[in-house]
């Protein structure tokens, strides 16, 4: 009965502003939904509260405004030369209705190489354009494939890029918006595998036999827990769609 609860108890976490140490740095393993819903209902406030001064705003709530789905993750980010990312976040689809599907929870890996060194911790909104990316992210395990740019001396960097994504799903472009928090110059190429964490659905949802592809793209009811998150991309989006 715990875990048939967890979708639709009250949120654990339920303060989203900047005045706790967790609201202004992002843990980068979240160890539940609960967690990944708090993180992520942090990094929209986020994005909403810079999305005015950063320039190019208009291109990329252009594509806000169209997403099929958003991926929301954080991860930490360290090397010289060679570099090792690792994170976790979620992911929502939109209804037809314009409302988000209940959260299915993810994890990546990755390394990367070329001409950089240091560390940072990153925050990532993924753009999922099509229903063709939500179908990506409906599988297990996704790659992605991308050139990174990065650029983070200081407290705040912050990057928009393009890559290809590809998984037992299908394949897909996604556009993502990144804020990293650290010191890290230079260029990379770089792969990471993105998964589903299949045991921290069944945990939220109480179900061993659900999947990704159930939570995203099927009629799930939204969770009572996941109610931060939502309000946060309703006030995103009563702002980009003004």
């Amino acid at each position: 009965m715990d875990q048939v609860s967890n979708a639709a108890q009250v949120p654990n976490y339920d303060l989203t502003d900047l005045s706790t140490l967790r609201s202004w740095v992002n843990i980068p393993w979240g160890q539940s939904m609960e967690h990944e819903i708090y993180k992520a209902a942090n990094i929209v406030l986020a994005y909403e509260k810079v999305c005015s001064l950063r320039t190019g705003k208009s291109s990329v709530e252009a594509m806000l405004r169209q997403a099929k789905g958003l991926a929301i993750i954080t991860a930490v980010k360290v090397g010289v030369m060679v570099t090792y990312n690792i994170g976790t976040g979620l992911v929502v689809a939109r209804r037809d209705d314009g409302s988000w599907s209940p959260p299915s929870a993810v994890s990546t890996f990755g390394i990367g190489w070329g001409a950089q060194a240091g560390g940072e911790l990153i925050d990532f909104i993924i753009v999922l354009r099509t229903s063709e990316a939500v179908k990506t992210f409906s599988g297990n395990v996704h790659l992605s494939i991308g050139a990174g740019l990065s650029a983070a001396v200081g407290v705040n960097g912050r990057a928009v890029e393009a890559d290809v994504r590809a998984g037992d799903g299908g394949y897909a472009a996604c556009y993502t918006y990144s804020s990293s928090k650290g010191a890290f110059v230079g260029c990379s190429l770089q792969g990471s595998i993105v998964t589903t964490r299949t045991q921290v659905n069944s945990r939220f949802y109480g179900s061993q036999s659900i999947t990704a592809a159930d939570v995203l793209r099927g009629s799930l009811p939204r969770p009572r827990a996941a109610a931060a998150l939502y309000c946060a991309l309703a006030d995103l989006y009563r702002k980009i769609e003004r």
